[in-house]
C-alpha cells in the first residue's frame, strides 16, 4: 500500500498565525493554492482579503473553486469593492450560490454595467428592477 505522505496541518485560526508566518503562509498558496485546503472554511474570506489586498484579485477567481462555497458570496462583493469587477462578471460561473441579481446590481453600480451585458449568459434570472438598471447605466 502506498505511503499518502505527510499529513497537512490544518489552520483553524489565522489571526493566530505571526504576522511572519502568515506571510509565509500566503506566499505558499501563491505557489501551491492547493494549500488553501489546509485552512479552515471560515478563514477563507479573511484569506482572500489578504490575497485582493496584495493585488492578487485574479488568482482569488482562478482559484475559487478551492475555497469554501459559503465564503464565495463574500468574495465576489470583496472583489467587486476592490475593482476586480470585471473578473467577476467574466468568470461568475465559478462562484457557487450568488445570487446574480444582487451582483449584477453591484457591477452596474460600478459603472460596469458592459460586464452584465456582455455575460448573459452567466447572470440567470436577472429581475425587472436589474433589468432596468442594466438600461439606465447603457444611457
Amino acid at each position: 500500500m502506498p505511503e499518502s505522505g505527510p499529513e497537512r496541518p490544518h489552520i483553524e485560526d489565522l489571526e493566530e498565525l505571526s504576522g511572519f508566518e502568515f506571510e509565509i503562509l500566503v506566499k505558499k498558496i501563491y505557489n501551491d493554492p492547493s494549500l488553501i485546503e489546509t485552512i479552515a472554511p471560515s478563514q477563507h474570506k479573511r484569506l482572500a482579503e489578504v490575497m485582493i489586498q496584495d493585488g492578487r484579485g485574479n488568482e482569488v477567481i482562478f482559484h475559487i473553486r478551492s475555497f469554501a462555497p459559503e465564503a464565495h458570496l463574500a468574495i465576489a462583493r470583496l472583489l467587486i469593492e476592490k475593482g476586480w469587477v470585471r473578473a467577476v462578471a467574466d468568470h461568475l460561473d465559478k462562484f457557487t450560490g450568488l445570487d446574480h441579481n444582487e451582483i449584477a446590481r453591484l457591477v452596474i453600480e460600478k459603472g460596469e454595467g458592459g460586464s452584465v451585458a456582455r455575460n448573459p449568459e452567466k447572470f440567470s434570472g436577472l429581475d425587472a428592477g436589474t433589468a432596468r438598471l442594466l438600461i439606465e447605466d447603457a444611457k
